[in-house]
């Protein structure tokens, strides 16, 4: 029966994704697909530490966005609050709050010390893409109702690139800082619920609003004098709301074997969020994303393995993920992951009904992210 079950659930998944992979006809950035396709931070500190290999080993709140299969083995209540943010292509993180402190007002009626300040970053930049994406939620499980949660979530990505055009290592009269970039976010409140179907067996369903947001920008400045900045803006900003529907699935092979698949996004209302050359709005499909799993007890440690976007929709691409955990006694995990640009590591630990999780993550790209979580 659960491999029947798993079977049936993953050819739905390939049929799915081969006949609705109609996308967003104008490409997506990078930070802009990583949001659409779950590609990101992704929901949860302990996911995170994990390396994001979640789909088969999450059994709390966080299970509505990651497999809501498992939604079905919480007990009682159980409260999750994550959050978490990442950012590529920088040396620090203080560029980012330093630059969008310049750009917050439109790059509108700059002074020339607000240009000297943009001049030194975007020089230190030299020319390299800045990326980034957060994630965070709000869920709580329902103890009248086995295997109900309710809860809201988000994710969000964005790209920006700044040009210099300079004729020296100071500004100068002619010289030009030119800043593009492209973001897009999503948040959702809805509820999951699951249920265990047979002894190793578990379905689940998510249905969720959802509200998203793209936006493209373009700002540019010219030192037109020692004392005198001109600028120029493009801005563009659609939004629309719907509702989607996911599904998942967790089934046991083994005693100390589990294998989950996701679909996120089974069904997702048709958005208006891309322009046609002519400038009509064009309603555009989110393409269903479908995420694997397996997990594995060994020894005393849990390993995941997780292949998340597995038919590359919404201009993403499939992605590896891979983490362990080890429980030192009761009351400390650590955990440790890889992922595609990056190593994670992470804390856990339990005090009374609380939990408490922390990860972060060193990447190969100039990347550093953040994730918290507290779990009762």
């Amino acid at each position: 029966m659960t491999r029947l079950m798993f079977a049936v659930v993953l050819t739905l998944a390939v049929a799915v994704s081969a006949v609705a992979q109609t996308g967003i006809p104008s490409k997506l950035s990078k930070g802009e697909a990583a949001a659409l396709s779950g590609a990101g931070v992704g929901i949860g500190s302990r996911a995170m530490g994990m390396g994001g290999a979640a789909v088969a080993t999450t059994a709390d709140p966080t299970a509505m966005y990651w497999n809501p299969a498992a939604l079905g083995l919480i007990s009682g209540m159980d409260f999750a609050f994550p959050v978490g943010a990442s950012a590529n292509g920088i040396d620090a993180i203080e560029d980012i709050s330093d630059l969008w402190a310049l750009y917050e007002d439109g790059g509108q009626d700059w002074s020339v010390d607000e240009f000297t300040t943009a001049f030194d970053i975007v020089r230190d930049l030299g020319g390299r893409d800045i990326r980034g994406t957060a994630a965070a939620m709000a869920g709580i499980s329902v103890p009248m109702i086995k295997g109900l949660t309710v809860g809201a979530f988000g994710e969000g990505g964005f790209d920006a690139s700044f040009n210099l055009n300079a004729a020296g290592a100071a500004p100068a009269v002619g010289d030009t800082i030119s800043a593009a970039g492209r973001a897009l976010y999503y948040y959702s409140i809805g509820a999951g619920y699951g249920r265990q179907i047979s002894p190793n067996t578990s379905l689940g369903i998510t249905v969720r609003s959802m509200q998203v947001d793209r936006y493209n920008v373009r700002y540019d400045g010219t030192l037109t004098s020692p004392t005198t900045v001109v600028t120029a803006q493009n801005y563009n900003h659609l939004d629309d709301n719907g509702f989607a529907v996911d599904l998942g699935m967790l089934a046991k092979a083994q005693d100390n074997l589990t294998a989950g698949v996701v679909i996120r996004n089974l069904y997702a209302s048709k958005l208006s969020l891309a322009r046609t050359v002519g400038g009509a709005i064009q309603d555009v499909t989110i393409d269903p994303t479908v995420n694997i799993g397996l997990a594995a007890n060994v020894a005393g440690i849990l390993w995941a393995f997780d292949i998340h976007n597995v038919f590359g929709g919404n201009d993403g691409d499939a992605t590896l993920h891979f983490g362990g955990e080890k429980w030192l006694g009761n009351s400390l995990a650590v955990r440790a992951g890889f992922t595609q640009d990056c190593i994670t590591v992470g804390l856990g630990g339990k005090i009374g009904p609380a939990a408490i999780d922390l990860a972060v993550d060193t990447g190969f790209e100039n990347r550093a992210s953040l994730a918290v979580g507290l779990d009762f």
